[in-house]
């Protein structure tokens, strides 16, 4: 395949995968798996500070979704600087998501403190059960951003290129490899969604809260 041929031909393979991407992006950041509030007490505290994040974490997915399904037009009119702004912007969101799971972890062995100190062998149980539930998120959580990294980094390589009228170098076949994984990881944040608010909704039965929906 020529040089020209290539360059015509790639774009739609990109499209189609950060179309694909946006709208699994969408779904997840509209997913129940970050909770919402209840009534004031020492769990419910340490449990709503637990699910502090989720708002900026589901605003992340959200926007980054937009600026995905937003490349279409910029394409259209070959404006790559414009497109690469939008990546590089969506990296940003990414990276932030990355650092707001990670600085869950110390709120998180709190909790695990509270339960594991809790007499009520119910808050303990349904409260173990929960932890998983989170720690099995977060895990989620972070392969999808950084899925999602990669191929907007693969995607960026090809649009530098473009830019610079230089020859393209993206793998098609690990482009669309990467693309498939994130619907994988997709699926999997759907199934954690529902596990979520089962093991949410049982620890707060155990210890005497109601989850108000956010």
């Amino acid at each position: 395949m020529n040089e020209i041929t290539k360059k015509k031909f790639m774009p739609i393979w990109l499209k189609i995968g950060l179309l694909l991407v946006g709208i699994i992006l969408i779904i997840v950041g509209l997913l129940k798996i970050f909770g919402g509030s209840g009534t004031s007490n020492a769990f419910v505290n340490k449990f709503n500070e637990l699910q502090a994040p989720g708002v900026e974490i589901k605003n992340n997915f959200t926007n980054v979704s937009g600026l995905l399904n937003g490349i279409g037009p910029k394409e259209a009119n070959k404006d790559y600087a414009a497109i690469i702004s939008d990546l590089q912007t969506a990296l940003v969101k990414l990276n932030d998501t990355i650092a707001k799971i990670t600085s869950m972890s110390a709120t998180l062995t709190e909790f695990q403190n509270m339960v594991n100190n809790s007499s009520d062998k119910n808050v303990k149980t349904t409260g173990i059960s929960f932890i998983e539930v989170v720690n099995s998120r977060n895990t989620a959580v972070l392969k999808m951003a950084s899925d999602t990294k990669d191929l907007i980094n693969q995607a960026l390589t090809y649009y530098n290129e473009m830019l610079h009228n230089q020859k393209v170098t993206l793998d098609i076949n690990e482009y669309n490899t990467t693309a498939n994984t994130i619907v994988t990881d997709g699926q999997n944040m759907t199934n954690i969604s529902a596990q979520y608010d089962a093991a949410a909704n049982d620890f707060a039965k155990a210890a005497g809260f109601t989850i108000d929906k956010k």
